[in-house]
């Protein structure tokens, strides 16, 4: 019994610990321009300010070495003509 009580311990533990990390991810959108997928990773679209998961289908832009994400098509545009402005909102946030 006692065996399966440190075992729940742990489990608790790890688990926490991800949810800690999963929220912490959840930034905007900007993601540095690597060779790592970020499918799956959920971000906020810097144009629109919603938290969505990156999929193969969305649309992304790159400023400044970071890849932007966007939510749909339609947020792309307006941030690629005056990324500064999204950028604004985006350190107003934190």
């Amino acid at each position: 019994m006692r065996k399966l009580s440190q075992v729940l311990l742990v489990l608790t533990f790890v688990g926490l610990v991800s949810l800690s990390l999963i929220q912490k991810d959840v930034a905007f959108a900007a993601k540095e321009a690597t060779g790592c997928s970020n499918l799956g990773n959920k971000v906020i679209c810097p144009v629109m300010g919603g938290t969505f998961s990156i999929t193969e289908e969305s649309a992304k832009s790159e400023y400044k070495g970071k890849v932007y994400y966007f939510c749909c098509p339609g947020c792309k545009a307006p941030f690629e003509k005056n990324p500064e402005k999204y950028l604004k909102e985006e350190k107003k946030a934190h």
